[in-house]
């Protein structure tokens, strides 16, 4: 779809959820998955999910893709950081949080569209913000400027999965609908900055074999989850890409995992909850309904996981403590 309209939207959950460790964007603090150490169950009932709304949207501008804009934006301090990498002009830009007015923006080549959110991280020389794209491959960004500190090509298809930090790595995929992925992992550079920019070591390099295409990889401790569009899930060593286990889970996913209470949690694209161990051996530990069609990421606020169906915002309850 061409001149597609793009947004951000912000959610509220429902009342009463704890202020605690708040997700302030896709994936939480440093797009890293991590709910803390809370203790969720494995399974439930219609009974023990809590309803939300919406709070409020604003509309941005137009995007040229075949599936329309589906990136989400990154808060930066005071900035909301949002990327237009597609088919047409593309462009990443900072918009001020309290008012939305444009604080700077930097041009992009064009390539193929791309659906990545932006990573900001802690890097040895300050705040940067990690991008992915066909056109630019993995890119560092000054959150202040807007300047490109290091960039490295390696991306030779669409950029949808985004960016995740695994130590010093920066992780990235990009593939296509039939199954061609690749995985990169670059050494952030200890220094940035000037023309051309730093091009980042490649690290290592993963096919589809364990590549996802949608999902987002997960970094926990020493482990990189890599989990399948199609059902399969791989863990590997977070440094070196060598492979730890690989496991059948069904079902197909356009959703991303996160990390809680020791597990590691995704929902189907048909609505199921799976939950895994996280360790160095694959197992299963529950399944649960959400009843409906699900392709969005869990997010974990206070003592709650919130879902968000194709009808239906809904929390789920962390367990007492023992």
């Amino acid at each position: 779809m061409r001149g597609a309209a793009w947004m951000v939207v912000l959610v509220a959950v429902a009342a009463g959820a704890s202020a605690d460790e708040p997700w302030s964007r896709w994936r939480g603090a440093a797009g890293a998955g991590a709910g803390g150490p809370r203790r969720f169950p494995v399974e439930w009932t219609d009974d023990d999910l809590r309803d939300g709304g919406d709070k409020w949207h604003a509309d941005l501008g137009p995007y040229a893709g075949e599936h329309g804009f589906a990136g989400s934006a990154a808060v930066c301090g005071d900035l909301v950081i949002v990327s237009n990498d597609h088919e047409g002009h593309s462009f990443v830009a900072a918009l001020e949080s309290a008012t939305g007015r444009e604080r700077w923006r930097l041009a992009r080549e064009s390539g193929k569209s791309g659906y990545a959110t932006p990573l900001v991280i802690d890097a040895p020389t300050g705040r940067q913000i990690v991008l992915t794209s066909n056109a630019h491959g993995v890119t560092g960004i000054d959150p202040a400027t807007g300047a490109v500190l290091w960039e490295r090509k390696c991306l030779p298809k669409r950029a949808v999965s985004s960016p995740v930090l695994a130590g010093p790595l920066a992780i990235g995929t990009s593939g296509d609908g039939g199954g061609d992925t690749t995985l990169v992992a670059v050494r952030i550079p200890e220094m940035g900055g000037g023309d051309p920019p730093v091009e980042p070591d490649l690290v290592f390099r993963l096919d589809r074999s364990a590549a996802p295409y949608v999902p987002t990889p997960l970094a926990v401790g020493g482990r990189l989850y890599l989990w399948g569009d199609r059902g399969v899930v791989t863990c590997v060593d977070a440094a070196t890409g060598e492979i730890r286990w690989r496991g059948r889970v069904g079902g197909t996913f356009s959703a991303s995992p996160i990390a809680v209470g020791g597990t590691i949690r995704n929902v189907s694209s048909e609505g199921e909850v799976v939950t895994l161990a996280d360790g160095d051996a694959f197992e299963v530990l529950g399944r649960a309904t959400l009843g409906e069609e699900c392709r969005s990421t869990p997010a974990v606020v206070g003592d709650r996981i919130v879902f968000r169906t194709v009808g239906r915002l809904l929390a789920i309850d962390a367990l007492p403590n023992p």
